[in-house]
């Protein structure tokens, strides 16, 4: 039920945050028994916070940046990757949040195709 709490408005659209709600309900037994302990998973995320980028470069790298502009997770890293790396197409999706891959699919493969 915690996940719950976290993700409730994953989604731009109550109905899919609905029915991410009603999934996590159903099959809670079912996702537990396939993750990590979340020990393990913390772990994993406290190392990806605590990785020091500094001295790497990424100069000359080609890359797609695709989000939501009201994204919960990544939305200040998003509209910073710009300013950050200069060679970094970035496409941001106004009003979408985290999930703006499935919810504006067409609008992803677009930015992705015009990129490759």
């Amino acid at each position: 039920m915690q996940l719950l709490a976290q993700f409730n408005s994953v989604f731009r659209r109550p109905w899919f945050n609905l029915l991410l709600s009603l999934h996590i309900r159903l099959t809670s037994a079912k996702i537990r028994a396939k993750l990590s302990s979340p020990d393990t998973i913390c772990r994993y995320l406290n190392a990806m916070l605590d990785y020091d980028a500094t001295g790497l470069s990424f100069d000359g790298i080609e890359m797609l940046v695709v989000g939501g502009s009201r994204d919960q997770f990544f939305g200040e890293t998003i509209r910073s990757c710009k300013a950050r790396y200069p060679h970094a197409c970035v496409v941001i999706l106004e009003r979408e949040t985290h999930m703006a891959p499935v919810e504006r699919p067409s609008d992803v493969k677009a930015a992705i195709t015009s990129f490759i």
